[in-house]
């Protein structure tokens, strides 16, 4: 056994510079999500499911505008070959940005005034959505900063910026909650840790880079703002899709079900979802800049994909087991006796978590190749399956876990699909091949 493993450790996870930047981000990632981790038992204690509720409902609404507040021209950051087109396009972003801001303000205007009534039956305060726009405002920011952070391979102001965000985030919870401001507490401790990573990465890029503030030009905006089109044009529609197999969730279940069952399920997506902040998103990050780099150098990209999911299955494998197996007895532990429902419905979603971990990185091949129509479509499909998963629960079974099983059975067995047919797309795949 122990020769298997050696075996596997030299084959996967060599000293490659891809190895190397993904180990600097984990490490910068796991720094930055033990403050989080810690805190959280402490909160749970601090704040009530119908709370929980009420903060994964405004989150999920800024995921959802976050998808397309820069109509994807973000992704576009790491793609043209030389820093005058990237810049031009993060010009195109923050337009973009600034807008779509604009717009939600303004929604959330109508919908505070025009909805109160259907807000206060869920226990929402109309006055939170004011959160919204500023919200949206920092993260779309954060993203555009973090793509071109990304393309000059700035890794450690990457790392920086998350632990700050962590930090302050996890520390305004603390101090909000213990102030008897629970009301309020988790989505103000939010936003200043939003605040804080985003002015800190903006700064840092502008100051590296106001260089090429002189090549920015109106009318190379209009040209390249038409040659990635295609992102807008699909790739918004697939993150938005992608968007509601994790966001979906809560409105389904706030229209299925109760408030407690979100604040119960807010739990358990937030501890899942731990992985992916601390290696899923480094890998995606360093897989993306060699993949696109790859591919403009005319190499085959099959071997690099096989390498990811393998990396990504093993590494994700631990954690799949403990949840399925100590799934409810570790929620009830760690964070009290209420949220042992929280480690149920892990137990169930393990599956479907596990997959998605090993799908995401290699996920950005289709925009790489311009073959997101597929992918699309697979996604679609995969919304299908929510609302159907809910739907049954609800209807024939009245049980919420039937519909969690029912979900995370049909998504993973999606995601294996998918992996495979990113595989093979990319047998044959270079730039000169295309």
């Amino acid at each position: 056994m122990k020769n298997i493993f050696n075996a596997a450790k030299a084959k996967y996870f060599n000293r490659s510079e891809f190895f190397k930047n993904v180990t600097k981000l984990s490490a910068g990632s796991i720094f930055a999500q033990a403050i989080p981790i810690a805190v959280t038992p402490v909160l749970t204690r601090l704040y009530t499911p119908d709370e929980f509720a009420q903060f994964a409902f405004i989150m999920a609404i800024v995921s959802a505008i976050v998808v397309i507040a820069t109509a994807r021209y973000e992704l576009a950051i790491m793609l043209p070959k030389n820093d005058d087109d990237a810049i031009n396009i993060v010009a195109l972003c923050f337009r973009i940005l600034f807008f779509v801001t604009a717009f939600s303000l303004i929604g959330v205007f109508i919908y505070s005034y025009f909805f109160q009534e259907q807000l206060a039956t869920r226990k929402i305060s109309a006055s939170f959505l004011f959160f919204i726009p500023l919200m949206v405002l920092l993260l779309g920011t954060y993203q555009i900063c973090n793509n071109w952070a990304n393309r000059k391979k700035k890794y450690n102001q990457i790392i920086a910026s998350r632990i700050s965000n962590t930090v302050i985030t996890s520390s305004s919870n603390l101090a909000l909650g213990f102030g008897g401001l629970t009301s309020i507490g988790l989505l103000l401790g939010t936003l200043f840790g939003q605040l804080t990573g985003a002015v800190m990465l903006f700064a840092q890029q502008f100051k590296s880079s106001k260089f090429l503030f002189p090549e920015i030009r109106k009318i190379k905006i209009k040209t390249l703002q038409k040659q990635y089109s295609h992102l807008p044009k699909v790739n918004m529609l697939q993150a938005i899709v992608d968007m509601l197999q994790i966001n979906g969730v809560v409105y389904l279940l706030l229209f299925f079900f109760t408030s407690n069952i979100v604040g119960l399920y807010s739990l358990t997506i937030r501890i899942m979802q731990v992985p992916v902040s601390l290696v899923g998103s480094a890998i995606t990050q360093v897989f993306f800049q060699q993949a696109s780099s790859s591919y403009h150098e005319n190499k085959n990209l099959q071997s690099l994909v096989r390498r990811t999911v393998l990396q990504s299955a093993l590494l994700a494998a631990p954690v799949l087991i403990v949840l399925v197996f100590f799934g409810p007895d570790l929620f009830a532990f760690v964070f009290g006796e209420k949220w042992r429902e929280s480690g149920e419905y892990a137990r169930l979603l393990a599956p479907w978590i596990f997959c998605d971990f090993v799908r995401s990185p290699v996920s950005q091949i289709p925009i790489i190749i311009n073959k997101q129509r597929t992918l699309f479509l697979y996604s679609i499909f995969g919304n299908l399956i929510l609302v159907i998963s809910f739907y049954a629960g609800s209807k024939y079974f009245h049980d919420v876990r039937m519909a969690f099983l029912i979900l995370s059975s049909l998504l993973s067995l999606l995601f294996m699909m998918i992996i495979f047919w990113i595989y093979r797309t990319t047998k044959n795949t270079s730039a000169s091949a295309l």
